[in-house]
């Protein structure tokens, strides 16, 4: 694939909440921190399908399973055996790389310490333990951001007080976006606050700059549906209580082989060029998704952007690689 035709299928990906949206792709960067990088590892493999040869893709989801599989909180036997089965198909479809002239070895430091990994799991815990990540923006909320706020004399009971009467946002669109908090997991998480999903379905107004911004969700069929499994419909949010929904296909029962991504294509129109849609209750909502177009092996379409991809392209796959979360429930 290249380099121009992977920017072209990262500019026209469609928002999502947590997934970071590369506007301008990916050549033009030039200095990537780590944070970037993991933004980049929860899309990629849906802009490769349909590009790249079948082994390609297969060696890099078992790594992204790996990657994702490594991060849980808790382990058990099953989720051990699982690690060694992405790392073993890991390292029997990696030579493809070194065939394709990608690379010339596989002789790296890091990818040796993979298999360390579940002997150490198993004796010193989950790997998350040595992960500082989760508490190092705490510094500066709590830390330099209070200080600063302070005339710098007896600054720690400014800090204190600050800190006790500072509100958690600044504005809440009611109409136009809704925050809840996902379903939990029975994972003990580093972070001991509960994971939270934002949903929007802002209109562009008349004067605005902006981009219009629906986003797709994942909404229990029944009562009976869980957190986990995808015994949920897929729909386009296109405005909270007020506009219905736009729906797509039931999911089929299993994921497509190489990738482990669902696809799902727009229901065919009604009687009259009507789109299907129906009303439901924000309760049914259990999060966000997104949504990468099926690009196949033709280049992307011209008339395609990151705003109204939605609306032109008729099949896509659920990315169920953009969270952790998504990854533990979208299966």
């Amino acid at each position: 694939m290249h380099p121009s035709e992977l920017d072209a299928r990262i500019r026209v990906l469609p928002p999502c909440f947590e997934v970071c949206h590369f506007q301008n792709g990916w050549t033009v960067l030039s200095q990537i921190s780590g944070r970037e990088r993991k933004e980049m590892v929860c899309i990629l493999l849906g802009c490769l399908v349909g590009k790249v040869p079948r082994q390609v893709i297969l060696a890099y989801r078992s790594l992204l399973d790996f990657i994702y599989l490594a991060q849980y909180p808790t382990h058990d036997d099953q989720t051990l055996s699982y690690l060694q089965d992405a790392l073993d198909m890991f390292h029997k479809h990696k030579g493809v790389l070194i065939e394709l002239g990608v690379r010339d070895h596989f002789n790296i430091p890091k990818i040796h310490s993979l298999t360390h990994y579940i002997n150490s799991i198993r004796l010193f815990g989950a790997m998350d333990n040595y992960n500082t990540e989760a508490f190092e923006r705490l510094h500066i909320d709590f830390a330099k951001d209070a200080w600063r706020a302070t005339n710098k004399r007896e600054e720690c009971p400014q800090m204190t007080s600050l800190e006790m009467t500072q509100l958690p946002f600044d504005k809440l669109d009611i109409y136009h976006g809704f925050k809840f908090v996902l379903e939990e997991l029975g994972e003990d998480e580093v972070d001991s606050s509960r994971q939270t999903d934002w949903i929007k379905a802002c209109p562009k107004t008349h004067g605005s700059h902006g981009q219009k911004h629906f986003d797709t969700v994942v909404a229990m069929r029944t009562d009976e549906c869980q957190a986990t499994g995808v015994q949920g419909k897929i729909g386009r949010l296109r405005l909270l209580f007020k506009l219905p929904q736009q729906w797509y296909t039931m999911l089929k029962n299993v994921p497509e082989k190489e990738h482990c991504m669902y696809e799902v294509k727009k229901m065919p129109l009604r009687s009259g060029n009507v789109v299907p849609a129906d009303i439901i209750p924000i309760s049914t909502i259990c999060q966000t998704c997104q949504l990468i177009p099926c690009f196949g092996t033709a280049d992307v379409s011209r008339e395609w952007r990151s705003e109204n991809v939605l609306d032109l392209c008729d099949r896509f796959l659920l990315n169920n690689w953009s969270t952790k979360y998504a990854y533990k429930t979208l299966y």
